[in-house]
């Protein structure tokens, strides 16, 4: 019986690997522009891109040359564009709204063509609410985020917050920097570990005396022997992450993968809110 759900489906969309996410495409920046070019108009377009992001649009006779300047833009000029326009788009709407010119608004189509697009050909990109463009991480990962910086609302978790936001910022540039990414979550959980316990670095046998007793303390039975193993563990995942950390004067390690430092950033979360719960 043939799989109905793959009915109408283009031939690419059924029989071709995607392959991993990527973070550009030339196919993609070409429908980019198309669709741009579909709901908003040009002259706008053109006007806003030049006025916002300081792009020079080479206008043809009585056309703008989107799809040209998108095959060739920095990619941060690309993704930009699509939130400008957007904004672009709905200034528009309601201008033309005040005149009496009312009509369904086109900003919800043109972003669900553009989240389409993201999805079709691949590219590890969302839009948040507001038209701008995000790096795609799942919603577990949003809400660690969240969740570590309530659980360290004091002053004295100053310092730990913003090593914790800088992470999360590096992983949210273009394109991400994964390696300051993980530098800044250790960073972090060092800081936090540092405060809480008066040394001087975080290490696994830093961790296992002085996180060990309150461990100890803390659980019993099965819980302690399960908590004991993951205090293991995160030693593991200290030493792992140091192997990113490197003394000046030497040699730079390749940057991690985004999956990768995704999964670091992830722990790194866990293992902060573990050690609010032993201040």
């Amino acid at each position: 019986m043939p799989d109905v759900s793959n009915v109408g489906a283009r031939f690419s969309q059924v029989y071709i690997d995607p392959g991993k996410t990527a973070l550009d495409s030339q196919r993609a920046r070409v429908r980019i522009a198309s669709a741009l070019c579909e709901y908003c108009s040009e002259i706008d377009l053109a006007a806003k891109l030049t006025s916002e992001l300081g792009l020079k649009i080479t206008r043809l006779h009585y056309s703008y040359e989107f799809i040209a300047f998108f095959q060739n833009a920095e990619l941060r000029d690309v993704l930009d564009a699509i939130t400008v326009a957007a904004h672009s788009l709905d200034q528009r709407e309601r201008a033309n709204a005040l005149y009496g010119t009312r009509s369904a608004s086109k900003v919800p189509r043109m972003l669900q063509t553009i989240s389409r697009i993201f999805r079709e050909e691949n590219l590890g990109y969302v839009l948040d609410e507001r038209a701008g463009v995000r790096h795609h991480v799942d919603a577990e990962f949003a809400r660690n985020q969240t969740s570590v910086i309530a659980a360290l609302s004091q002053e004295r978790h100053k310092a730990t917050v913003q090593y914790f936001e800088r992470a999360h910022a590096d992983l949210d540039s273009t394109p991400p920097d994964t390696r300051n990414a993980v530098r800044h979550v250790l960073d972090a959980v060092e800081n936090q570990f540092k405060n809480m316990f008066a040394v001087t670095r975080l290490d696994p046998s830093a961790l296992k005396k002085k996180l060990g007793p309150l461990v100890a303390a803390k659980y019993s039975g099965q819980a302690q022997a399960c908590a004991t193993q993951q205090l293991e563990a995160f030693g593991n995942w200290v030493t792992s992450v140091y192997q990113y950390r490197h003394a000046d004067g030497a040699n730079e390690f390749e940057p991690p993968p985004l999956s990768l430092a995704v999964a670091i950033l992830s722990s790194g979360a866990a293992h902060l809110r573990w050690l609010a719960e032993f201040e």
